[in-house]
C-alpha cells in the first residue's frame, strides 16, 4: 500500500511538472509575441513618439491579457472543480463483532461530501454552455466590435486585441482548469482521507465507553490499527494509540498490560518525531502492572529490574513532554493522593517506596 501511495504522489508531481513547462512555455511565447508588437512602432518610428507607441502597445497588451486571463481562469476554475455523486451511506465494517449500536454510529461515506462552491459551479457552467452555444453565431461580430473597441490602444489595428483576448481567454481557461484538476482535487481527497475509519472508531469507541461497554470500545479501537494508512493524519494516529494504550490498562492482566506495552512500543518507534506523553504515561502505567504481576507469580529479579527501570524511564519521558503529566502520575503513584477517584488507579503503586520514583513525582 505504501508503495502505490508514494506512485500517486510521484504521478501528481510529473503531472504538475509538465503542466507547469506547457503554462510557462505558453506564457513565454505570448510575452515574446507581445513584446515583439510593442517594439514594432519604435522601429517603424525611432524616436520618442514610437517609443511612446510601443510602451503603449506593452502596456494595454499587458493588462488586457491579465484581465482576459483572469476571466478565462475563472471559468476553467469553474469546470475544473469535481463533481462527486452521492452515493447511499455504507455501515462500517471496523468491527463485526462491536454491536449494532457502533455500526449504526459508525457509518461513513466520503462521497457524501459536497460543497455550495460545486453546486455552484455546476448551475455556472450549464449556463456558461447554453448561453455560449446559442450565441455562437455572433462571436465573430462581437470579437470585431471588440477589436475596433479596443484599436485606440494598438496604434489603431484592431486585429493586436483580439488575438490578445483570444489567446488570453483560452490560456487562462487552460490554466485554471489544469491548475484547479491538480491542487482542488488533490486538496478535496486529502480532506476525505483525514475523515478515515479510523476517526468512525474513536467516534464508535466513545459512544461504547459512555453506554458502559468498555470491552467493546477496546476492540473496536484495536480493530481500526488495520485501517492505518500512511497518509492518515499524524494526530488521528496518535488519539487511537492513546485510547487504545488506555483502556488496555482496564483489561484483565496478563493480557491488558501486554497488549498496552505492545502498542506503546508500536508506536513510539513508528512515530518518533510525534511523541506523546499520553502514550508514555500508559506505557508506565502498563510496566507498573507487569511488574506487580510477575512479582507475584515468580518472575526473575531480571525480569523486574527490566521493568521497574522501563517504567521510570518512561515517567520520565512523559514529564519531560508534559510537566502536566506528573499529577496523573502521582495519582497512580502515591495511594494517598486525595485526588484519587477510583480504586483502580493504583498501577505504579508497587513502587511508591523507591527512592527513584519519589524523586520524580513527589516533589
Amino acid at each position: 500500500m505504501f508503495g502505490n501511495e508514494m506512485s500517486n504522489e510521484d504521478r501528481w508531481a510529473r503531472n504538475l511538472k509538465h503542466t507547469m513547462r506547457f503554462l510557462l512555455g505558453w506564457l513565454g511565447i505570448s510575452f515574446a509575441i507581445l513584446l515583439v508588437c510593442g517594439v514594432i512602432p519604435f522601429v517603424q518610428e525611432p524616436d520618442l513618439d514610437g517609443l511612446s507607441k510601443g510602451l503603449g502597445v506593452l502596456c494595454h497588451g499587458a493588462l488586457l491579457s491579465l484581465a482576459f486571463g483572469g476571466i478565462g481562469g475563472i471559468v476553467g476554475f469553474l469546470f475544473g472543480i469535481p463533481r462527486r455523486m452521492a452515493q447511499p451511506p455504507r455501515p462500517s465494517t471496523i468491527n463485526g463483532d462491536a454491536g449494532s449500536a457502533g455500526s449504526t454510529s459508525s457509518q461513513t461515506n466520503s462521497s457524501d461530501v459536497s460543497t455550495n462552491l460545486e453546486q455552484v459551479s455546476d448551475w455556472l457552467t450549464k449556463i456558461i454552455l447554453g448561453a455560449g452555444l446559442t450565441q455562437l453565431t455572433k462571436v465573430p461580430t462581437l470579437m470585431k466590435s471588440l477589436g475596433d473597441y479596443l484599436a485606440a490602444g494598438f496604434d489603431g489595428k484592431p486585429f493586436f486585441p483580439m488575438v490578445i483576448v483570444i489567446g488570453s481567454v483560452v490560456f487562462g481557461f487552460f490554466a485554471g482548469y489544469l491548475m484547479t484538476q491538480l491542487f482542488l482535487v488533490k486538496a478535496l481527497i486529502d480532506a476525505e482521507r483525514a475523515q478515515t475509519a479510523v476517526d468512525v472508531a474513536l467516534t464508535a469507541a466513545t459512544n461504547f465507553e459512555r453506554s458502559g461497554q468498555p470491552a467493546a470500545a477496546t476492540a473496536t479501537l484495536e480493530a481500526a490499527l488495520k485501517s492505518l494508512r500512511p497518509d492518515t493524519p499524524k494526530d488521528v494516529k496518535r488519539d487511537l494509540y492513546e485510547k487504545l494504550t488506555y483502556n488496555f490498562l482496564y483489561e484483565p492482566p496478563p493480557d491488558g498490560f501486554q497488549k498496552a506495552i505492545r502498542y506503546a512500543d508500536e508506536y513510539i518507534d513508528q512515530e518518533p518525531g510525534q511523541p506523546s506523553a499520553r502514550i508514555w504515561a500508559n506505557l508506565a502505567a502498563a510496566l507498573g502492572q507487569k511488574y506487580r504481576w510477575d512479582s507475584e507469580h515468580g518472575a526473575t529479579q531480571d525480569s523486574l529490574t527490566e521493568s521497574r527501570q522501563g517504567a521510570l524511564d518512561a515517567v520520565r519521558k512523559a514529564i519531560a513532554l508534559e510537566p502536566q503529566m506528573k499529577s496523573f502520575l502521582r495519582t497512580i503513584w502515591n495511594p494517598n493522593d486525595p485526588t484519587k477517584v477510583r480504586s483502580e488507579e493504583d498501577d505504579l503503586e508497587v513502587f511508591y517506596g523507591d527512592a527513584d520514583f519519589k524523586k520524580l513525582l513527589d516533589g
